[in-house]
């Protein structure tokens, strides 16, 4: 299992403290579901349902800190488990560094490259938005500078479907043209913040409109996630 070890500092009480996850860490990890609609002779269209109910494409992508997608991967099946398209890609030639890890949340496997938070431990950063700042133990102080840490995946996926309405409201194409919607619009979405980067033009006025327009998560299937078995070390 992948080591946590990345140093606690002191004083879990406080509010300033500041845990050194990033480190060595190159970005997160996460999923979010686009609406699917499969082919008409697809085989197994059931598969497409999600846990919500409604058929969607369950879209995997590696982002960085600075919000630039790293990789990409679509046309899993909605009723797919995250954990399950991540090691599909590595077999397909995802590869990390040596000696780097991603954050990812805990429905993926904590693993030397790929961090996840301890289970078991309740983490919620609305919490501690509101001023709760007491870490009842070193690990629910851990939890919460991972979720702040990687909580720049979410932000990126809701300024994805911000600027690209069709990432939200997906039209009936052909399954093919939809995964290559979703790459293009990835694609896109690097150039224009690479552009703007340059023409010093910040991403943060679409940031109000991300909960409004980045449609569903899997945060749901992240809690059940997290609420289910013993601390990971």
């Amino acid at each position: 299992m992948g080591s946590r070890g990345r140093g606690y500092g002191s004083g879990t009480k406080s509010g300033t403290i500041l845990v050194r996850v990033r480190g060595d860490a190159l970005g997160a990890i996460d999923g979010t579901h686009i609406l699917a609609y499969p082919d008409d002779d697809d085989p197994c269209p059931e598969l497409f349902r999600n846990r919500k109910g409604f058929n969607s494409q369950n879209v995997m992508a590696a982002v960085d800190f600075d919000g630039y997608f790293v990789a990409v991967v679509t046309g899993w099946e909605g009723s797919t488990h995250d954990n399950l398209i991540l090691q599909r890609a590595i077999e397909d030639g995802f590869i990390v560094p040596p000696g780097r890890y991603y954050l990812v949340d805990g429905g993926y496997a904590n693993t030397r490259q790929f961090l996840s938070p301890y289970r078991g431990i309740a983490y919620h950063l609305a919490r501690f938005r509101q001023g709760q700042q007491q870490y009842g133990c070193p690990e629910e102080l851990f939890n919460h500078r991972h979720a702040q840490l990687r909580n720049i995946v979410e932000k990126t996926f809701g300024i994805l479907k911000s600027r690209f309405k069709v990432c939200v409201y997906m039209r009936k194409y052909k399954f093919k043209i939809q995964k290559d919607i979703i790459k293009a619009c990835c694609i896109l979405h690097n150039f224009i913040k690479r552009q703007n980067h340059l023409q010093n033009v910040s991403d943060e006025g679409l940031f109000g409109r991300v909960s409004e327009n980045r449609g569903p998560s899997n945060e749901d299937e992240e809690a059940e996630d997290l609420g289910a078995g013993d601390s990971q070390t």
